[in-house]
């Protein structure tokens, strides 16, 4: 039976994500002096319940706030950050631009940026909190949990008045626990299309992988999908029905089930196109584009850089042939968003620098240089928004399908086998194969099949 996406995320997969980074003029809509707008605060900084009525602070005030903060630790605040690795150079940036913006000869700021996945963020969170950053990405599916173990706090709108106006309402909703926002949304991680519109032309031809392969074929050119990829084979075997599921430390993969012989089936079956339209070589890696050499390739949402050529197109996922019969291909899909550490020596600067990462200025330039996956209202309209509108029942939350321990258990090394070998395998050494190729358990061997 396929596992859906939980209620929480599968509301905010309908919008796009972003990559959350600060930008110079977030002090105009998150700090500026001259804001006329109020908000509802509750004094988040101090867990206060008590909701108070208040002006955005100005620049000047949340200066002193940091002063205030230094003079209890000699002068100095010192402020991490955990973001993804496709932004940590632009985020870089943004800790610059916030001190000088904040920045005062009377105290010392000291901001620094590692690099850390939503994926990971609030497993590191919980296994060693002392020493969490004070703002991490994490995944949206894992704020009930760190709200439950009282590790983060809600962004205080005393910083960022715009904080639920500029997203979409569903990613929003995705951070939204009993109604209080938890979190900054940033970025989305499944897959999807991009193809050339002048190769494919008709909505049929991005419908199925077949369809896909064999246009760009009869253009000589290729279809990239890189089937060996643990994420990309964990496609298959959701859209077959697999048994996959992290709980407690715990993973369960159903590797011997007929669904999982169904998968790495469909997987032979495409390795035999290798060649003629369909490419899956993994040293290509991230150097995939649109041109002479490839009509399309499946790709990251949060991967598309923007602009996009005039004759470039996103699309959801196709459909896979699966024993004689096309299946939509399903996927792990996160999103990934920004909170803040609950117990930190410096709650107000933290409030302040989160907010300021997380402005509609830069996030637009988080948007046009690293992520173009942002859910900003402004582009609620967008190719992109569109594909993972039409994808997001086939999403399912990574944390929860295989954690953070799936990747090691071998389905790279065994589809890689399957591909080199041009899917000349039969199916009982396939079945062979999974049998004992595979590594599900710490006490096994990968064996020569």
């Amino acid at each position: 039976m396929k596992k859906r996406i939980t209620a929480l995320l599968l509301a905010a997969l309908i919008s796009v994500g972003m990559t959350a980074c600060g930008s110079t003029g977030s002090n105009e809509e998150a700090s500026s002096a001259d804001s006329t707008s109020t908000a509802q605060s509750g004094d988040n900084v101090s867990d206060n319940s008590t909701v108070t009525e208040i002006q955005t602070l100005s620049t000047e005030e949340i200066k002193a706030q940091i002063k205030s903060e230094a003079e209890k630790n000699e002068g100095t605040v010192k402020i991490k950050l955990w973001a993804p690795e496709n932004s940590i150079d632009l985020y870089k940036e943004k800790l610059k631009e916030f001190s000088e913006l904040y920045g005062d000869p009377s105290y010392t700021l000291d901001l620094g940026a590692l690099i850390t996945d939503g994926s990971k963020g609030a497993h590191k969170m919980v296994e060693n909190y002392e020493h969490t950053a004070e703002i991490i990405t994490v995944s949206a599916n894992d704020i009930p949990r760190l709200i439950q173990k009282n590790y983060i706090i809600e962004p205080d709108k005393a910083y960022s008045v715009n904080s639920t106006d500029i997203f979409t309402d569903e990613a929003v909703q995705a951070v939204t626990i009993d109604g209080r926002q938890y979190a900054y949304p940033m970025s989305y991680t499944p897959t999807c299309i991009v193809y050339d519109k002048q190769v494919y032309t008709d909505p049929a031809d991005i419908a199925s992988l077949d369809s896909l392969i064999a246009k760009a074929n009869e253009n000589g050119k290729k279809f990239y999908f890189n089937i060996e990829n643990a994420w990309n084979t964990i496609s298959f075997l959701l859209t077959t029905g697999t048994p996959l599921s992290f709980s407690d430390g715990q993973q369960v993969f159903g590797h011997k089930t007929d669904e999982a012989f169904s998968a790495f089936k469909s997987i032979r079956d495409y390795s035999k196109l290798i060649g003629s339209g369909f490419e899956t070589d993994v040293s290509y890696k991230g150097d995939v584009s649109i041109g002479d050499e490839f009509a399309g390739y499946i790709a990251f949402f949060n991967d598309i850089k923007l602009p996009l050529s005039e004759n470039t197109g996103i699309a959801k996922l196709p459909t896979i042939m699966v024993n004689g019969e096309q299946k939509q291909l399903e996927t792990l899909g996160d999103l990934w968003c920004m909170v803040i550490k609950k117990d930190t020596q410096f709650p107000k600067t933290a409030q302040a620098l989160a907010a300021f990462l997380s402005s509609s200025e830069i996030l637009k330039d988080v948007r046009e240089k690293v992520d173009a996956s942002v859910p900003l209202k402004e582009f609620a309209e967008s190719e992109i928004l569109t594909a993972i509108k039409e994808e997001f029942p086939y999403m399912h939350v990574q944390n929860e399908t295989v954690g953070v321990v799936f990747w090691g258990i071998g389905t790279s090394g065994f589809v890689s086998k399957i591909t080199r070998e041009r899917g000349q395998i039969s199916d009982e050494r396939l079945q062979n194969g999974i049998n004992t190729g595979l590594i599900v358990e710490n006490d096994m061997k990968q064996n020569d099949w």
